[in-house]
């Protein structure tokens, strides 16, 4: 957004953070509480995966360790936010917003998946950036709903007319939720299942059709 100046409000993290860069306002905050947070490190660390953390912090907010599981083109993406921690000890002094591993294969990351199921929040999505599949968990019940409901309710907007546009598993709940739901067609099967609408991929210009799906919907009040 910085790079074309278009300083918008952004949720982030899968819906744990929600942030208006335009004013630098938070409108949305939804952290790990500290016994999940340091469970679900133990538990990626089990699987010999070290995880990208991101906290709530400014203005390098991701934590890596020193033999991070994700992709090295991730790592370089996320060079200007990023700084080397004990991740032991940060989970236990920092508010953990999410926990991303980028990159990989789905039969490496499923395991870690199904060991924090009863912690947090999380998803496998195809990496459409990297490769292979990209782990994300966030906090039990939270979402990129959730950040959109804030949202809403910090501008006075109606949370029924939303149209909501995704590619990957951790939208699924921001689909299922929105009043138009429209999926990159080189999404996930989870959200080509849910979303009536298609758009083509971005870089194709694909996404100029929402257009289309705004003249002809009806979200009169």
């Amino acid at each position: 957004m910085d790079a074309n100046g278009l300083l918008l409000p952004a949720v982030l993290f899968d819906g744990s953070l929600g942030r208006n860069f335009a004013t630098g306002a938070t409108f949305h905050r939804a952290a790990f509480d500290l016994p999940h947070a340091t469970a679900v490190l133990d538990a990626l660390l089990r699987h010999g995966l070290e995880p990208c953390v991101n906290i709530d912090s400014e203005p390098r907010d991701a934590l890596v360790g020193r033999h991070p599981a994700t992709h090295p083109a991730h790592l370089q993406f996320i060079a200007p936010w990023l700084r080397e921690a004990d991740l032991e000890a940060a989970v236990r002094e920092l508010p953990v917003l999410s926990f991303v591993i980028c990159g990989r294969a789905r039969e490496v990351l499923r395991p870690a998946l199904e060991a924090v199921s009863g912690l947090a929040a999380g998803s496998i999505s195809p990496d459409l950036t990297y490769g292979g599949t990209t782990l994300s968990l966030r906090p039990a019940g939270v979402s990129k709903w959730n950040g959109v409901l804030a949202f809403c309710r910090a501008c006075g907007l109606d949370p029924t007319r939303v149209l909501a546009a995704g590619d990957g598993d951790n939208d699924v709940e921001l689909l299922q939720s929105a009043a138009i739901a429209c999926a990159v067609a080189d999404g996930s099967e989870a959200v080509l299942r849910i979303a009536p609408h298609q758009l083509g991929p971005a870089h194709a210009g694909g996404w100029a059709a929402i257009l289309d799906i705004l003249a002809c919907a009806d979200l009169r009040p």
